[in-house]
């Protein structure tokens, strides 16, 4: 006769089953912050730590202070941010860039199209940045969904911190005058990427001079922008 084997359940109280669960806390939460999707991560505060997001490549995306935008007659223009508000778009930057290796990957021919994101992201990205801005009364057409920090010198292709509506000087209905909008500051990025790559202009350098006040780094490189343009 085959023996019957009996297996014992035991039933634990809630409370010890609480107890016996850990959990961790991350620190700056949010949509943006935190580790990998699937991940725990923990965040230790110091004076010198910065906030990262992992919406796009790994390793995370380092984002820039969320500093005041600087006071400059270049701020506003029509009423519309022609540099952006620091405070919602701070920039961020790829951690896979580095001033090393540059020449495998912002200076090559891939790079900014392997990595632009696609209209399917950024189509919806662009009609929730300009309600942001409080432009949500006017055409999206009217505005660049710009990265603050370009692709091609190393921004962050898809962190919303990099990320702002940036009228057009030359399109639609020509919100900003010329020398103030999306076409120029595009010609600075343009100037700015070569220079980086042919060596003559660092790349950490590049980044803060176009996260900035670019309308002044445009006119030193030769590029009429601002009242220069206008």
């Amino acid at each position: 006769m085959a023996r019957r084997k009996f297996l014992l359940f035991v039933v634990l109280p809630v409370s010890v089953l609480l107890a016996l669960t850990t959990v961790e806390a991350v620190g700056d939460g949010g949509s943006f912050f935190g580790g990998s999707k699937g991940t725990t991560t923990t965040t230790s505060t110091s004076t010198t730590a910065v906030a990262v997001v992992t919406t796009s490549p790994e390793p995370p995306t380092t984002v820039q202070a969320a500093v005041p935008t600087p006071p400059s007659p270049h701020t506003v223009k029509n009423g519309y941010s022609v540099i952006p508000r620091h405070d919602l778009t701070p920039g961020a930057i790829d951690g896979r860039v580095t001033q090393a290796n540059i020449a495998k990957t912002i200076c090559t021919d891939e790079w900014d199209d392997q990595n632009r994101p696609s209209a399917s992201f950024m189509t919806p990205t662009k009609t929730k940045q300009i309600a942001v801005y409080g432009y949500s009364t006017y055409a999206i057409e009217n505005f660049e969904l710009d990265h603050l920090v370009p692709i091609e010198l190393g921004g962050d292709p898809t962190a919303i911190p990099n990320l702002w509506p940036e009228p057009w000087e030359a399109r639609q209905e020509r919100l900003v005058p010329r020398g103030w909008g999306a076409e120029t500051k595009n010609a600075l990025e343009n100037k700015l990427h070569r220079a980086v790559c042919a060596g003559e202009l660092p790349l950490a350098e590049a980044q803060r001079a176009v996260a900035g006040d670019w309308i002044a780094v445009a006119n030193r490189y030769g590029i009429a922008a601002g009242e220069e343009a206008s």
